[in-house]
């Protein structure tokens, strides 16, 4: 068989479970209040991985006439690609949330809220 012949290697992707449970926790949210439903996609369900939701929130958070969002969330994605180590960090620390304070009972609030 040619290589051209060949079908594309498929691409495996890592099961990430924090992220999993996080989009779960916003379909659900979507669902049960639509009014907050363009805040949770913007926030979580229009990104692939944990990292591009906490640079858009954090972009967000910060946000500033005299600073571009845009220039922020390139800013922190450069910062992602020097330590990739962070995404680990980011994943580590919602789960703290969830686990040591009573009043979060997801992994979303602290995403949404806490960052």
């Amino acid at each position: 068989m040619h290589k051209s012949a060949r079908a594309a290697e498929p691409q495996v992707t890592r099961y990430d479970p924090v992220w999993s449970q996080v989009r779960r926790e916003a379909e659900e949210i979507s669902a049960s209040e639509p009014a907050l439903g363009g805040f949770i996609y913007a926030s979580v369900l229009s990104h692939a991985r944990l990292e591009d939701a906490v640079c858009h929130r954090l972009a967000r958070r910060l946000q500033h006439a005299a600073l571009d969002p845009g220039l922020m969330h390139k800013t922190f994605h450069e910062v992602l690609e020097a330590d990739p180590t962070l995404g680990e960090q980011f994943r580590a620390d919602l789960m703290a949330w969830a686990n040591r304070d009573p009043a979060c009972d997801r992994l979303i609030e602290p995403l949404l809220y806490f960052k």
